[in-house]
């Protein structure tokens, strides 16, 4: 990935770029378009460049360009759409000669006079309950095409009802997904020196994902050494660290301020780390739990011969059946056998290596965190897990020092 990160969200990653292609689609078509977006869009100026080079690839008409409307900061008065467009792009006399009680829309006189012939007017930050306003507005243009010019409205709310009429709606939670968040966030680490472990990056980008949610901005800020401090990286720190140092960044001071946000940053600031928490967690079961169940796998048939003997000798009951097979063995019942004593005070699963009896007490405890108890794993045991599956795979390990350290503790 030798292009920069929000340009190869836009036209590399699936999902972004496949939404990219269905806006520009319409444009071609000489359709107006609705797009359908999150408050806290990632890159939205890279997004428009896309869609405008794909524009220029598809139309002869090299001259198009894309003008970007602030609606809150450059147009605060809803009924006052049209004389600020006059005022915007109309030349000086065609402007002065506006005349409201003519009989004629201001509409039909910006396309008559040519003020947004060969435009594409991107409507962006309209308040809440004010898209309708613009809709309305757009839909006095009757048939749109190039000649007369072409909107594109931001929504970041429901779409309203009677938009459909006029515009060709474009939804982005249809076409980008948390898996799009997730490979540009394997891309990004990846790329980065010195490389996390590649178990590391795995779950890393995972998380990243699962908690930044569509805003890929906020998944690479997370990515970003920088948001580790001094303490380290991702192997020595908690996410939700990195999130609060983020929140600090001035990039970031908008984002999920809208009502009702879902954004991170606004559960951060609500003090909902529950939910942030959840996340996490989420991206834990998603890869670290198969990877505990592929160790307890090995370890039984590292021990497969003595738990059969044992099984064959005593009873041994797991939820309310007696097991005949140790691939049915769970860890809390491994656990358990590892520690039984027959009468004489011997062990009945004989396993002289203390190591192993510890390796199993810590994922048994990691898997009830995660399974039963809904909780997140410290950066150590994560450490040590990773670690485990990584020597196991023979993939490239370097030890961290800060999660050894906290593994210790």
């Amino acid at each position: 990935m030798n292009i920069p990160t929000p340009d190869f969200w836009w036209s590399a990653v699936t999902g972004p770029q496949t939404f990219a292609k269905a806006v520009a689609g319409v444009l071609l078509e000489g359709r107006m378009a609705l797009a359908a977006v999150p408050d806290d869009l990632p890159w939205r100026q890279s997004m428009r460049s896309e869609i405008l080079a794909r524009i220029r690839a598809g139309s002869a008409l090299s001259g198009t360009y894309i003008e970007t409307v602030d609606a809150q900061e450059d147009c605060p008065d809803p009924e006052g759409i049209g004389a600020f467009l006059l005022e915007r792009f109309a030349s000086r006399q065609v402007a002065g000669s506006w005349r409201p009680r003519s009989g004629k829309s201001i509409q039909r006189y910006l396309a008559d006079n040519g003020v947004l012939a060969g435009k594409i007017l991107w409507i962006k930050g309209i308040a809440p309950g004010q898209a309708s306003v613009w809709t309305s507005f757009c839909r006095g243009f009757g048939r749109p095409s190039p000649a007369t010019g072409l909107f594109v409205v931001e929504c970041a709310e429901a779409v309203p009802d009677d938009a459909r009429s006029c515009f060709a709606v474009v939804d982005f939670a249809r076409y980008v997904s948390g898996f799009d968040v997730q490979m540009l966030s394997a891309l990004i680490l990846a790329r980065q020196e010195p490389a996390l472990p590649r178990l590391w990056q795995r779950y890393a980008a995972a998380a990243a994902a699962q908690l930044a949610g569509f805003d890929a901005e906020l998944a690479e800020a997370l990515l970003d050494p920088e948001a580790a401090g001094s303490a380290g990286c991702w192997r020595s720190l908690d996410p939700l660290d990195m999130l609060s140092r983020i929140a600090d960044w001035p990039a970031f001071a908008r984002r999920g301020t809208g009502p009702g946000s879902r954004h991170a940053l606004a559960h951060l600031r609500r003090r909902r780390f529950d939910e942030l928490a959840k996340r996490v967690w989420t991206a834990q079961i998603q890869v670290l739990f198969p990877i505990i169940e592929m160790q307890r796998t090995r370890i039984v048939d590292f021990l497969r011969l003595q738990l059969e003997e044992a099984l064959d000798r005593i009873r041994v009951e797991q939820f309310g059946q007696r097991l005949v097979s140790p691939d049915e063995l769970e860890f809390g019942t491994l656990v358990y056998l590892l520690a039984l004593r027959t009468p004489t005070g011997e062990r009945e699963v004989y396993v002289p290596d203390e190591a192993l009896r510890e390796t199993v007490h810590s994922l048994r405890d990691a898997r009830n965190l995660l399974a039963h108890r809904h909780q997140r794993c410290t950066p150590a045991q994560i450490d040590f897990i990773l670690e485990r599956e990584s020597r196991a795979l023979g993939l490239d390990w370097t030890p961290c020092e800060t999660s050894q350290q906290g593994a210790a503790s």
